[in-house]
Order: C-alpha cells, then sequence, then structure tokens
C-alpha cells in the first residue's frame, strides 16, 4: 500500500465530516485529514528523518487498520 493510500485510509478514520464518513466524498492530498497528517510525517522527517516519518505511518496506520477491523 502507498503512502498516500494509507494516510487517505487513516485521514478517514480520523474525520468528522459527513460527508467522508456516509461515503459521499473521499479523501484526497486537499483534504484537509490528508494535509495535517502528511504535515505531521513531513515535520518528523524534517526533525529526524525519513525513516522515523515511514515508520510513524507504519505503526499508526496499522493499528488503526487492526481496530477498525
Amino acid at each position: 500500500m502507498t503512502k498516500d493510500e494509507k494516510i487517505a485510509k487513516l485521514g478517514k478514520e480520523i474525520t468528522d465530516r459527513a460527508t467522508v464518513l456516509l461515503g459521499k466524498d473521499k479523501i484526497t492530498p486537499e483534504s484537509p485529514e490528508y494535509l495535517g497528517i502528511n504535515s505531521a510525517l513531513k515535520y518528523t522527517a524534517y526533525k529526524y528523518d525519513q525513516k522515523m516519518a515511514d515508520d510513524i505511518l507504519d505503526i499508526y496506520y496499522d493499528s488503526w487498520h487492526l481496530h477498525s477491523n
């Protein structure tokens, strides 16, 4: 699964926008949820390194994915 797909799935899990929750809208790179998650990952990559940012995304994705199933 790509980074964009993971961010979109996490964004869908954390959103409170009714249109997304009802399946009317999808999380895209322009969505506020996507932008927030991606900004945090970019900051982590800048402050520490890209590997840590990738690991964090994997950990959060796996955690949310396990809880949502």
